[in-house]
């Protein structure tokens, strides 16, 4: 029983070791070549203010982003008519609306190559009905590009596989075997208890 403990334990510690070890996505897969934040400000009602976002596929394959807006907030999207933000890729609108209803939403931008650069713009416009009180006003827009995979070389046979999934996999059955070994550790005790009782 002791020994079935310790190798479970040590089970245990392997699956949070690799937990620990393994990225939530492909973070070196993208280097964005624009600043991840901007501070907005409009000339006024009616003109629009634009920026790019421009970020590039510097992984080994295709990959497939996306683009979330993780921050979108100050006087220029609050009050009675606050300005609307846009964004498109490469002329294509992939939203239009509230800066609150943009925020934390995923845009998918497609199978990028390697080496490819991505192009996104973000448009800020405060509507005609806008007074005075929008005159100094500004916010803070801030994004991110993420990728769960990036596929392999065209040159790799069928068995290439990147190095997050492989640690998926033994995440996923390191984690099978000790949940696995605990319910059986845990049967065998009460079955313990049970008998010690009944003598």
């Amino acid at each position: 029983m002791r020994t079935l403990a310790r190798f479970a334990g040590s089970l245990l510690l392997a699956t949070l070791l690799l937990f620990g070890a393994a990225p939530a996505h492909a973070a070196d897969a993208i280097t964005q070549e624009t600043p991840a934040s901007i501070v907005v400000q409009v000339t006024g009602p009616g003109h629009p203010t634009s920026w790019d976002i421009t970020a590039r596929n510097t992984s080994a394959g295709t990959i497939s982003p996306t683009l979330r807006f993780t921050e979108a907030q100050g006087p220029l999207f609050e009050g009675t008519h606050p300005a609307q933000i846009s964004v498109t890729l490469d002329g294509a609108e992939l939203y239009s609306g509230s800066a609150s209803s943009l925020i934390h939403t995923d845009f998918p931008l497609g199978d990028i190559p390697q080496g490819a650069p991505m192009h996104v713009t973000a448009t800020v416009l405060l509507p005609y009905a806008a007074g005075d009180e929008y005159r100094s006003a500004d916010a803070t827009v801030s994004w991110q590009f993420a990728t769960l995979d990036a596929s392999p070389p065209a040159d790799s046979d069928w068995l290439a596989i990147t190095g997050g999934s492989v640690l998926g996999v033994l995440i996923a059955g390191l984690a099978a075997v000790t949940m696995l070994l605990g319910m059986l550790l845990f049967f065998f005790a009460r079955r313990r208890d049970s008998t010690a009782a009944e003598s």
